[in-house]
């Protein structure tokens, strides 16, 4: 599978802050998609999760075309705030990440930061059996077939669960 430039789709992210830290949730999207619906479409995945979140506070919306790197301040249209309860400054790095994979082989992720839950066992995966919010949040992903794409314009088949745990780069950043 040759690789393929970052910039291949056209993209859009939601920042927001969550116990102390700021993230980016990534979403690539087809060219046809506009920054409303795109908008729409992660404020209803971040709502599908509200239950499973830390306070989570949007601090802006953003897009970028196709080939170029260089991004656009969009109008968020969501909440300005998901989940509830402070959280402690280590619990930013817990994250859900939902992968999946289209036709071509090339993965799609969406990743949040700042979750109440992980998951109990040792497969560090939470299913929606385990929290129902996984499923509400995997059953947005799937909802729009130009929205939350792989690099290659693909729809990914979902992998029915999040992964989670306590990110490395975060872990070691708060240290």
């Amino acid at each position: 599978m040759a690789p393929i430039s970052p910039d291949n789709t056209q993209r859009f992210w939601v920042d927001y802050s969550v116990c102390g830290h700021d993230h980016s949730l990534l979403m690539r999207a087809g060219s046809t998609v506009v920054a409303s619906d795109a908008s729409a479409t992660m404020a209803a995945f971040l709502a599908a999760l509200d239950g499973q979140l830390f306070l989570l506070t949007v601090t802006g919306f953003r897009s970028a075309a196709p080939g170029t790197n260089i991004t656009v301040p969009e109008t968020w249209l969501g909440a300005a705030s998901y989940g509830s309860g402070a959280g402690s400054e280590y619990q930013s790095a817990w994250y859900y990440d939902f992968v999946g994979r289209g036709a071509t082989g090339h993965r799609a992720r969406a990743a949040v930061f700042g979750v109440v839950q992980l998951a109990s066992g040792a497969n560090y995966r939470i299913t929606p059996a385990e929290a129902t919010a996984v499923g509400d949040a995997l059953d947005v992903l799937v909802s729009d077939g130009d929205m939350f794409l792989d690099i290659d314009y693909e729809v990914p088949v979902w992998h029915q669960y999040a992964n989670s745990g306590a990110n490395a780069y975060w872990r070691n950043k708060i240290r």
